[in-house]
């Protein structure tokens, strides 16, 4: 898609709001699912999910590459490494499962009345335990709203596949002692579930190699039955189990329920989405994209396709203007974004503020990537460098040299006391953008790297540098002009605003998710 106008940032058709390279990629998983997903076992497929999982695949496709060839010996390999990691899983699971009794945490079901709000979305157990609380930062204002109108709700948090049964243990004991009201699978689940989890264990890998000997021998198809092969051996029971979840999510007493979900596509989104739909017409899924995503990730828009297999959310909500399709059949909305308000407070002067910052993507390679070029850089400047929330920075902390400081302050506070942002792969350096903060983004030749930031406003506000020879002219350049430009790069990084985001106010927050006839008796 041409970005080098903002007016031209629409979209005239449904796939044109993806980068051009991907839509033909897009259209051979939409069709190869359509058959795939008629057996409920492999919606829990990364891979057919669209998610670029295996290894360096989005690099080869793009590069004309060719797909590697499948061995008898890799596929059995693959197979019991499957049965292997999913086992472990399932002791990890059970020892969740006996800290969640030894927690006591319960929430009140019999205090349900005939209206139910739930809020699907990932509780950061390690969060939860630092702050002896749970504090809600993707759906930020949604809880305010609700104890405002007096509205019945109940978060049901995505943890972790392999997570401590100890930490699940603390965090659950807080959430009971803060009364918070959180209705986990632990709490839902029963004996049947778990032997139809088994029942899934066993059919799971024949089911997709069936698939495999299905798909053709044109490139695309070729490229995805391989990453299928190295994808075999992945621990996909936690997300599978979540189609049980949703089952019982339906059963539960309210008449009426509405599911405010975080919404990235996932193959957790459209098992949950399914068993919450076991009983028609009972929850309205509020599928909620209220986050910054790179055109080149096709994997968060939904698929057209499956909406008549139940997959899709009955509303999807996006961040800003920029990911609206001008024509689908899904409903797409624009919501407020919820993560975002402090673009709409927060101001920044680069010509007095004096840090480098580095910001850290989320993605494995990319931030592996990353590390390297921070050392080599931090023999001339000082560097700030802050983590992503979900990155263990215990891990990456030993391999920094130099003049290097890492910082756990909240973003905004990080960009005010900055002058420039150098980092890759994470939606911040557009939010640094839309506060007139210069950025340079690490552009890897050796990796495929997602970019968020568009055409418009390059070598105003931001600019590529692959070495650490042009990420240093690019610091010297920003430093001299960024004074007499101080005018145009606030301009873009407006249009940035207006584009990408939509303010959180409290009357948006009510109508994006229909609050405002919903009220009821509250827990």
């Amino acid at each position: 898609m041409d970005r080098a106008n903002l007016d031209d940032l629409g979209s005239s058709d449904y796939l044109s709001i993806l980068d051009p390279k991907f839509r033909n990629l897009y259209r051979v998983f939409s069709k190869i699912n359509q058959r795939a997903y008629k057996n409920k076992v492999l919606l829990a497929n990364d891979v057919l999910a669209k998610i670029p999982v295996s290894g360096d695949f989005l690099k080869k496709y793009i590069e004309g590459g060719e797909a590697k060839k499948v061995t008898f010996w890799y596929a059995v390999k693959k197979i019991i490494f499957f049965y292997a990691k999913n086992f472990l899983w399932l002791l990890n699971y059970l020892a969740k499962l006996i800290a969640y009794y030894f927690s006591g945490q319960q929430c009140p079901l019999e205090k349900i009345k005939d209206k139910l709000v739930l809020i699907d979305i990932y509780f950061f157990v390690d969060k939860i335990i630092h702050e002896k609380d749970y504090t809600d930062f993707h759906f930020s204002g949604i809880e305010d709203v609700l104890k405002e109108k007096n509205i019945d709700y109940a978060y049901t948090p995505r943890f972790s596949a392999f997570l401590s049964p100890l930490k699940i243990y603390r965090a659950l004991k807080l959430l009971k002692d803060n009364s918070r009201p959180v209705l986990t699978e632990f709490q839902l689940l029963q004996a049947s579930d778990y032997c139809g989890l088994i029942g899934y264990l066993f059919t799971y890998p024949f089911s997709l190699v069936k698939l495999i000997k299905t798909l053709g021998n044109n490139r695309e198809e070729r490229f995805i039955s391989y990453a299928l092969w190295e994808t075999m051996d992945r621990a996909t029971a936690s997300v599978y189990l979540r189609f049980f979840y949703g089952q019982r999510l339906s059963r539960l007493s309210a008449d009426n329920i509405k599911c405010i979900s975080w919404y990235e596509n996932q193959p957790a989104d459209k098992t949950f989405y399914l068993g919450l739909r076991e009983v028609p017409g009972k929850i309205k899924i509020f599928g909620s994209q209220l986050f910054i995503w790179p055109f080149t990730y096709f994997t968060i828009l939904p698929d057209e396709g499956e909406i008549g297999l139940n997959l899709v959310p009955d509303k999807v909500l996006v961040n800003g203007p920029i990911y609206l399709p001008k024509k689908s059949k899904i409903n797409f909305q624009i919501g407020p974004s919820l993560r975002y308000g402090h673009i709409y407070k927060s101001h920044v002067r680069t010509d007095k503020a004096g840090d480098i910052v580095v910001l850290m993507p989320y993605w494995k390679n990319e931030l592996n990537s990353l590390v390297t070029i921070v050392n080599d850089l931090s023999l001339r400047f000082k560097l700030k460098v802050k983590f992503h929330p979900a990155t263990n920075i215990l891990h990456y902390k030993k391999q920094f040299r130099g003049n290097v400081e890492i910082i756990e302050d909240e973003l905004y506070e990080c960009l005010g006391k900055c002058r420039v942002v150098i980092g890759q792969a994470t939606g911040s350096l557009l939010e640094a953008a839309c506060l007139g903060v210069p950025v340079i983004v690490v552009d890897s030749p050796s990796i495929f790297s997602h970019n968020y930031l568009p055409e418009f406003g390059r070598g105003i506000i931001w600019e590529k540098a692959e070495n650490i020879k042009e990420i240093e002219e690019l610091i010297d350049h920003y430093e001299n002009s960024i004074r007499s430009d101080r005018d145009k790069v606030s301009k873009v990084g407006a249009e940035y605003v207006k584009s990408f985001f939509t303010e959180p106010t409290h009357d948006r927050i009510i109508e994006a998710f229909e609050l405002d006839s919903f009220a009821t008796n509250h827990f």
